[in-house]
């Protein structure tokens, strides 16, 4: 029998070792911004380097160049936002297995989305699209009491912003008219509520299986009040009203996008007062942080593994039982400088209820301040009776860790240098508690 082969758009551990478990053949084109940050797969697989996984030209002419053979792959794939797109195109072009350009399109631009869900009768933000911001009209008035500001591919809230008024969306333009980074902006009505998302697979156009969860505050709260990502998944007993809301949603959500096979995570605002669910974003894609993990650890369902059989067209095993308990992951924190120091994942995961640790940053690095929900050092993933144990041991293990990672502060003098080496080699030469 022939093995499967997959073309992988930017390198993903996960991915990569679900195609070694399964016996599949993986080629990993992999981008400028990822083979410089580094952390990429320990597995030995071909990895093809262009400059930018976010065109196709840049894709193709690095595939020419390598000499391997276009019609050899079995399926296109990407699990990174930039390069689902690219991944559709490409795939179209060269015969194989790939989520519709279409679809891809749709999932990728939060305006397009939008547009159809609403056509097709789904609960959404009102919005407008700001093709450039850099030339946003003096007079422009807000067409919403209070909104939200994004790019229309954006991701990880990075960019994201709250404006209550004409000068604020002023104010954002001057930003963009100096930066020069992001153009063009989808501006939507402040839908109030907490944040859910739903991680899910589809296969043959049925939602197969579905897990639920939320954040311990926004998104953009989290952002805005410069703390930590929390999440949290819901029990499918104890929250079964949660998952009976949100399965037919998510079902709609799919059949609009035009997602036949496959995963999503797909991101939901639910207001508590009026009980009123409305739709934020979906990708085409596993959900960030440790989804993957959390997923895993409450239901037993990789969704790693469930996307790469869907890519090959095999119907993924989904298993019927959840564990007990609480499970979510916190953000580890950090103040921004250059790290020198922090707790190993041993010793963190050593701490109560720390079932999975994972620094990301290595030592030497410039911690920026916060401004996406990506800004971490690494994370934790914890595990706990309850949801309220669950939030007071993240509270704990944050504290804890920032207590003991040392960053050097940004800008300092020499003087400031030396009066902050002095309050480190106080700090550590007093009794640990």
């Amino acid at each position: 029998m022939t093995r499967k082969s997959v073309l992988l758009l930017n390198d993903d551990t996960h991915f990569v070792q679900a195609c070694a478990d399964a016996g599949v053949d993986v080629t990993v084109v992999c981008s400028l911004g990822q083979k410089d940050f580094g952390a990429l797969s320990p597995l030995p697989v071909r990895r093809i380097f262009v400059e930018t996984t976010e065109s196709v030209e840049s894709v193709m002419l690095g595939l020419y160049r390598s000499g391997i053979d276009l019609q050899s792959f079995d399926a296109v794939y990407s699990n990174d936002e930039t390069a689902v797109v690219t991944a559709a195109a490409i795939g179209s072009l060269l015969g194989a297995a790939s989520l519709s350009v279409s679809a891809a399109a749709l999932f990728r631009d939060k305006s397009l989305a939008k547009a159809a869900l609403r056509k097709a009768g789904v609960e959404t933000a009102d919005f407008v699209v700001i093709d450039d911001l850099c030339e946003l009209p003096d007079d422009f008035v807000m067409p919403f009491e209070s909104g939200v500001l994004k790019p229309v591919t954006g991701g990880a809230t990075y960019y994201t912003t709250r404006v209550r008024s004409d000068a604020d969306l002023q104010a954002e333009a001057e930003r963009a008219r100096a930066e020069r980074r992001f153009r063009t902006f989808v501006l939507e009505e402040f839908v109030p509520g907490e944040e859910w998302h739903a991680d899910g697979i589809v296969f043959d156009g049925k939602l197969i299986f579905m897990s639920v969860g939320g954040y311990q505050e926004t998104c953009l709260q989290t952002i805005s009040g410069h703390k930590w990502l929390r999440t949290y998944v819901c029990d499918p007993v104890e929250d079964a009203n949660v998952y009976d809301r949100v399965r037919p949603l998510a079902e709609q959500v799919m059949s609009v996008l035009g997602l036949r096979t496959g995963i999503f995570h797909l991101e939901l605002f639910h207001d508590q007062a009026t009980g009123r669910i409305t739709f934020g974003e979906c990708a085409a894609r596993r959900g960030g942080g440790l989804v993957e993990e959390e997923v895993h650890h409450k239901f037993g369902v990789s969704l790693t593994k469930a996307a790469l059989l869907c890519a090959l067209g095999q119907q993924p095993e989904v298993p019927g039982q959840a564990q007990p308990g609480a499970v979510g992951s916190a953000y580890l924190p950090y103040e921004p400088g250059i790290l020198v120091s922090h707790p190993s994942n041993d010793q963190l995961t050593n701490l109560p209820n720390v079932q999975l640790a994972v620094i990301e940053w290595p030592i030497g690095s410039s911690m920026d301040p916060v401004v996406s929900t990506i800004m971490k050092i690494g994370q934790v993933m914890l595990v706990a009776e309850d949801r309220e144990e669950l939030f007071r041991r993240a509270d704990e293990v944050s504290t804890w860790f920032k207590e003991r990672t040392v960053v050097i502060p940004p800008r300092a003098t020499g003087r400031d240098l030396r009066e902050w080496y002095a309050m480190v080699r106080a700090s550590r030469t007093r009794p640990s508690s």
